[in-house]
């Protein structure tokens, strides 16, 4: 019952982001048919069943690569066999590779390299500029053409993410619950002191990905959430009292929520009255033009160079501005 309602609590949070649900909620199966797998034999079934879990989640959003090392090391600690690691990593090719056909199809590229997401918050690419500019750069590419901007993010990452950690997680009372739990002693019970290790070996990996990475973006880790709170629950039952449960605050920004998506709402309905379907919107919130307007809509450039490229190659139909990014 806890994992699904910090998932509905997270889901709810995420009104302009529409791949967060899916994501959240295929990280989150993943990591129940892996946990399952240790309990259940033939344990092969459940192995894949986590592996095309974590390749679909991995097809929504860029960041379920940070889970891959995670949910390997998950496996073999689980089963200490190579062979079943391997075997949940075959499944999760699957969806990927479904991926990279209608990419190449669709791009011309089998897969959308990382490297801009390295130089987010960077010196040279202040906030998200980076992913509003022409880059056409590897990972390795990233690191070598802007190695002090990554040296100051390895530098400054760890500060910031926990600031994000904090945030993520609703409220602090909540982070402290999680924290404790984490690293407390429950009186000797084998199945919850696995339940622990097994969620610190999936969630290390994307954290320390989280911090240095992408500098504290929150989609990294709302995923781990419906794990950790498990553990918070359990701690606040065996050492505090059910009244722990109760998450103070969380729901104070829930009328503030619900108004941005009433604006969002209308945003699409004021896309509708002065488009035609298919033209092709420019906008700083595409994916709301997209889902609440029915209008292909492409992200502003970072500079007029840029645009200037765009437009030659996806002429626009109209440009959107909006306050919804701010």
């Amino acid at each position: 019952a806890a994992l699904f309602w910090t998932s509905m609590m997270i889901v709810e949070s995420n009104t302009s982001n529409l791949t967060d649900p899916l994501f959240i909620a295929f990280i989150t199966a993943g990591a129940l048919c892996l946990w399952e797998s240790s309990r259940r034999e033939p344990a092969a079934p459940w192995l894949a069943a986590a592996g095309l879990a974590l390749g679909l989640a991995s097809a929504t959003r860029l960041a379920g690569q940070a889970y891959w090392l995670g949910f390997a090391m998950a496996a073999w600690w689980l089963h200490r066999s190579w062979s079943r690691a391997a075997l949940m990593l075959g499944a999760t090719a699957v969806p990927l590779a479904g991926l990279a056909l209608y990419n190449h199809a669709a791009a011309g590229v089998w897969f959308y390299s990382p490297g801009i997401y390295l130089l987010l918050w960077s010196r040279s690419f202040p906030g998200f500029r980076s992913s509003t500019s022409y880059l056409d750069l590897s990972s390795t590419g990233a690191v070598l053409s802007y190695p002090l901007d990554i040296a100051q993010k390895l530098v400054t990452g760890p500060l910031y993410g926990v600031n994000r950690f904090l945030e993520s997680s609703q409220a602090p009372y909540l982070s402290v619950l999680i924290l404790c739990a984490l690293f407390a002693d429950h009186g000797g019970d084998r199945t919850l002191d696995r339940w622990r290790r097994f969620t610190l070996i999936i969630a290390a990996p994307v954290v320390l990905v989280n911090v240095v990475i992408s500098y504290g973006a929150v989609h990294y880790l709302q995923p781990v959430f419906p794990l950790l709170i498990v553990m918070a629950a359990v701690f606040a039952l065996l050492f505090l009292s059910p009244a722990a449960l109760c998450v103070k605050g969380s729901w104070k920004s829930r009328a503030a929520r619900l108004l941005a998506y009433e604006d969002q709402v209308r945003l699409g309905e004021f896309v509708k009255e002065r488009t035609r379907p298919g033209e092709v919107i420019y906008s700083d919130t595409p994916n709301t033009v997209v889902w609440q307007g029915d209008r292909p809509a492409i992200s502003l450039t970072a500079t007029m160079e840029y645009a200037k490229k765009a437009f030659a190659h996806v002429p626009p139909a109209a440009l959107l501005i909006t306050s919804l990014r701010i």
